[in-house]
C-alpha cells in the first residue's frame, strides 16, 4: 500500500475511534442522568420501582423526540419557564 493510502487509512481509523468515543461519552452521560434522576425521585419523593421506570420511559421517549427535532430543547426550556418559572442553562450551548 502506498504512503498516501496508509495515511488515509490511519486518518479514517482515528476518525472512527473518535466517533465511537463520543458516542460512548453520550451514552455514559445519559446513563448518569438517569441514575441521578432516579435516585433523586427515590430519595426525595419515595418513588418505588414503578414510578422510577415511568420516569426512565418518559426520558427515553423525550430523548427520541429531541433527536428528531432541532428546536426541542429551546421549546422545552421555554415551556418550563412559562409553566414553572424554571430556567435551565449551562455555560455552553445557550442561544
Amino acid at each position: 500500500m502506498s504512503n498516501w493510502a496508509n495515511r488515509e487509512l490511519k486518518k479514517r481509523k482515528q476518525a472512527n475511534a473518535l466517533k465511537k468515543e463520543r458516542e460512548n461519552a453520550i451514552i455514559d452521560s445519559f446513563e448518569l442522568f438517569m441514575a441521578m434522576g432516579s435516585d433523586y425521585l427515590y430519595e426525595n419523593f419515595h418513588c418505588k420501582k414503578n414510578g422510577i421506570e415511568k420516569f426512565m420511559h418518559f426520558i427515553d421517549d423525550e430523548m427520541s423526540k429531541a433527536k428528531d427535532d432541532s428546536r426541542y430543547l429551546a421549546n422545552k426550556k421555554k415551556k418550563l419557564k412559562e409553566k414553572a418559572d424554571v430556567e435551565i442553562s449551562f455555560a455552553y450551548g445557550e442561544e
